[in-house]
């Protein structure tokens, strides 16, 4: 029997005799476990996998880990290696001691170049108390088009525990420096909303942290806090992307086999100014906060099919209204009631997964529609959909991942006619980064050969009507999720109206593990545009967990 073999039936006898799980605690969103769970179900191996939010709770993570290392003798060697894996990341979670684990203040000796999970301090008390601390260390440099270098160096800390198997907490802070230029460094999203980044011209320091705590029972959880928040199918996510910044929220879900309702509050930033809006007759109040409220139930009516239906809502008052808090509400006639001033939105979606290794997904999203008006070109049938196609394990041994995805936007989608309604959070679009009047093809390769090794490539095409000037005014055709219909544009409009730009872009990511937490990453991104204007980013460095 191969040593690897015996190493994971030792796991597994741990499995069966500890039951002890760390509570209240997520995995955050970016995470690769995700996509070994996402190929496990696809697989058959899980079910009820949530692939549609994230981040999910470790107890939910180190439930599937035991149903895979149960039916591991299904599995190939590539996909046991990456169970093995993972059962070692999880280890505390399932065998309830740190004996797999380098911690530098601990009471062995610390081997930061060993292949064990590595923490700067660990303690476990089974019953009460559970704390980590991890420490970061991120370098590299940026490059931009026609832009100079930005190095950078990043330094920080994460802390995570639990105490009494139900109450979870985690907070992560980071600081950074830009070395030399900072333009290149501007042109990453994360980087670019950055307030002490973009505080002054000369600034050169940035910083970013979440936090949250959360109460957990066997069904349901509640969390309060801040930090990246996934939900949607497939690459183009159309409820919430990562493409905003992260958000303050109140988080409740429930869930049972495959059965699940989620209830998210959120407190949002407003944008400041946006250059189309000068001149516009808005005066919005500026003690009124901007919110962000979702609900959406899922069920799986036939085995491997999931259906989910839900509701969104962007508001504008001094204070929560309590009508939204409330999570059971109808929040589309609730908005009608209140005088029909917010932005409400309603989306429904379905997962199939009926063939073994492929999966089928989509997302149907309604902004607002009459349908008196269906087929009029009325500009207030806004809608988007995406449709994707997911292939998995086309070679046993060869773990290839082939994606395949359609998303439609249409006109004014998102937009409201008060600006500070529109769905964005700083002006960055809480759904995907693909504005309105727009379809775009997303065609996606992941190549994982182990959990060491990660490399994926996305080419997309994407048709987009934009706005346009014309003698200094603005022609609005619905091309911008920032500026809504005003007035004086026209109440019908055709997909695809306005400057059509056809883009064309290729983004290649990869990273290598050298040592355990210790990665080298890179990056990257180039975009061409019919209007001749091309971007072109790179990026490379250490990202240590140490």
């Amino acid at each position: 029997m191969e040593r690897s073999s015996i190493k994971i039936l030792i796991i597994g006898f741990l499995f069966v005799i500890q039951s002890i799980k760390a509570q209240g605690l997520y995995v955050p969103a970016n995470h690769s476990i995700y996509k070994f769970l996402e190929r496990m179900e696809a697989a058959g191996i899980i079910e009820n996998f949530q692939n549609e939010t994230k981040p999910l709770l470790r107890t939910k993570i180190v439930d599937y880990l035991t149903i895979i290392f149960n039916k591991r003798f299904e599995l190939s060697q590539t996909e046991r290696i990456f169970l093995n894996y993972y059962v070692e990341e999880f280890y505390v979670d399932i065998a309830g001691t740190l004996d797999k684990y380098e911690i530098l203040f601990g009471d062995k000796k610390y081997n930061p170049f060993s292949e064990r999970e590595k923490f700067i301090y660990a303690y476990n008390d089974q019953s009460n108390l559970k704390f980590f601390v991890k420490a970061h260390l991120n370098s590299g440099t940026y490059l931009s088009k026609n832009e100079k270098p930005s190095n950078f160096i990043e330094a920080g800390g994460r802390f995570y525990g639990s105490l009494s198997k139900l109450i979870g907490f985690e907070f992560d802070a980071r600081n950074g420096v830009i070395i030399g230029d900072k333009s290149s460094a501007l042109k990453q999203p994360e980087l670019s909303y950055n307030f002490k980044l973009n505080e002054k011209p000369e600034s050169k320091f940035f910083d970013r942290s979440y936090g949250y705590i959360t109460i957990e029972s066997p069904y349901f959880d509640f969390k309060i806090g801040r930090d990246r928040k996934l939900l949607g199918y497939g690459y183009n996510k159309l409820i919430l992307s990562n493409y905003s910044p992260e958000f303050e929220a109140i988080n409740f879900s429930m869930n049972y086999k495959s059965f699940s309702f989620e209830y998210l509050h959120g407190w949002l930033l407003k944008q400041t100014v946006h250059p189309l809006l000068t001149g516009r007759s808005f005066d919005p109040v500026p003690t009124e906060n901007k919110y962000f409220v979702f609900h959406r139930l899922s069920f799986s009516p036939l085995k491997n099919v999931k259906v989910g239906f839900g509701e969104s809502v962007i508001y504008q008052r001094t204070s929560p209204q309590l009508d939204y808090l409330n999570p059971l509400n109808f929040y589309k006639s609730i908005e009608h009631q209140l005088g029909d001033k917010d932005n409400a939105l309603l989306f429904f979606d379905l997962e199939i997964l009926r063939i073994k290794n492929l999966r089928l997904y989509s997302t149907f999203l309604i902004d607002d529609i009459d349908f008196s008006k269906i087929g009029t070109r009325w500009y207030g049938n806004k809608t988007a959909l995406n449709l994707g196609l997911n292939i998995y394990n086309l070679i046993s041994e060869f773990p290839l991942h082939f994606l395949f995805e359609l998303t439609r936007i249409e006109p004014y989608t998102f937009t409201h006619h008060l600006p500070e309604r529109n769905y964005t959070n700083l002006g960055y679009s809480l759904s995907t980064d693909q504005p309105p009047n727009s379809y775009r093809l997303d065609f996606g390769i992941n190549f994982a050969p182990s959990p060491k090794l990660d490399f994926s490539a996305f080419y997309s095409f994407t048709k987009w009507g934009r706005n346009y000037v014309v003698n200094d005014k603005i022609v609005n055709v619905g091309g911008d999720i920032n500026f809504g219909k005003r007035e004086e544009d026209s109440d019908y409009v055709s997909f695809l109206d306005g400057e059509l730009e056809t883009i064309n872009s290729i983004k290649i990511s990869a990273y290598y593990e050298i040592f355990r937490n210790i990665k080298f990453s890179t990056m990257f991104n180039y975009s061409k545009s019919s209007s001749q204007s091309s971007s072109l980013i790179l990026s490379f460095g250490l990202i240590s967990f140490l």
